[in-house]
């Protein structure tokens, strides 16, 4: 892994970095009023569809806002780190993926905020297209080039009697 794919898993982190501080000030609100109705209630509609008694699951609006948080920022930092960064991407799939179909349902949206979901939306997609290609990439070492360099002369059969 070279120093261009640092820098680029560097500059896809920054996109993380400026909602970092977004969402460090406005954790309050995302709890009550974003994050933590919306899936608390995709949670309990779901117990309710499928009868079960969720009554005693302690459900309050900060949990999914930590455990997202969490997500968000193992991913972000694992990218950062030059050793097992992949699971970077995989950590930032699995937050990315919930919360831009349940935060950012555009179809849902009314005309005044629906530019703004869809345009959320979008981003978190193509973010998620790219940590996916990024994530099931064929490394380096497994790309053609590499394995013609790696193979050297061709090793003769010592068994082989000529």
């Amino acid at each position: 892994m070279g120093i261009p794919a640092f820098i680029g898993r560097v500059l896809l982190v920054s996109v993380f970095a400026y909602y970092f501080a977004h969402h460090v000030q406005n954790f309050d609100f995302l709890a009550q009023e974003v994050v933590g109705p919306k899936v608390v209630g995709l949670i309990e509609k779901a117990a309710e569809a499928a009868k079960v008694d969720i009554s005693k699951v302690p459900l309050d609006e900060a949990g999914p806002v930590v455990l997202g948080i969490a997500l968000f920022y193992m991913g972000a930092g694992s990218l950062l780190s030059v050793f097992n960064f992949r699971i970077g991407f995989l950590f930032l799939i699995l937050f990315l993926v919930p919360v831009t179909l349940i935060i950012h349902p555009f179809w849902e949206a009314g005309a005044e905020a629906k530019e703004g979901e869809l345009r959320s939306f979008l981003l978190n997609t193509s973010i998620v297209g790219g940590l996916m290609a990024l994530l099931f990439a064929p490394s380096a070492q497994s790309s053609p080039k590499a394995k013609a360099s790696n193979s050297g002369p061709a090793k003769k059969n010592k068994n082989k009697k000529n």
